[in-house]
């Protein structure tokens, strides 16, 4: 049983009940170290309840488990605050965003610039083989946003990562030639910059092949 309010929440499950609050949010940490006992299984049902919680700071603490399910990840992206969508696509394992299918993505896309820019970091790092996504269409969405900033990102080879490195895209997540040549013909001069900076960094590994 849960019982949801604006600033607290109670979870009881096998007898035991946990209290947490925004007031106390060491609360969140002693809580999933209950987790252990309780087993993978209603750790994952406890998070999705976390997730649905009307508390900000709740919502917030759900993504820090290492065991995120499905459904957890899909509200926590669709979350009203856009910092927590953010936070959760910055902290997500690989394993986890290669969970995430074409809708949801696309959704994403269209959120927000600075979600769109975070999706378009996370196509650059990430190795999607296998996954259920469509890469040409989200490299050709992404080249196409109004956004100058997120077409520049997705015309980079170069990505920053949480919490503050610097990632190289590998052959199998870099942009497509196809996309860059059209994004060097942007017409904003700093994108077409790096979208022909990163072509000729390309062009320059064939030679050298």
């Amino acid at each position: 049983m849960t019982d949801f309010r604006p600033t607290k929440m109670t979870v009881t499950i096998n007898g035991k009940s946990v209290l947490i609050s925004n007031a106390r949010l060491t609360d969140c940490i002693w809580f999933y170290g209950l987790m252990t006992i309780l087993g993978e299984q209603n750790a994952a049902e406890i998070i999705e309840e976390l997730a649905k919680s009307d508390c900000y700071e709740i919502r917030e603490a759900a993504f820090f488990p290492d065991g995120l399910s499905t459904n957890a990840i899909e509200l926590l992206l669709d979350d009203p605050v856009e910092e927590i969508v953010l936070m959760l696509q910055e902290s997500l394992k690989e394993a986890h965003i290669k969970l995430l299918n074409q809708e949801t993505i696309l959704k994403l896309i269209n959120r927000s610039p600075l979600i769109a820019k975070n999706m378009a970091v996370l196509l650059g790092v990430v190795d999607w083989e296998g996954a259920d996504v469509n890469l040409t269409e989200l490299f050709t969405i992404l080249s196409e946003h109004p956004d100058p900033v997120v077409r520049a990102q997705i015309a980079a080879r170069e990505f920053k990562t949480y919490p503050g490195n610097v990632m190289v895209a590998t052959k199998k997540t870099r942009t497509p030639k196809n996309v860059l040549r059209k994004l060097a013909k942007d017409d904003d001069k700093d994108v077409a910059a790096v979208a022909m900076k990163t072509l000729e960094v390309y062009e320059g590994e064939i030679h050298h092949e």
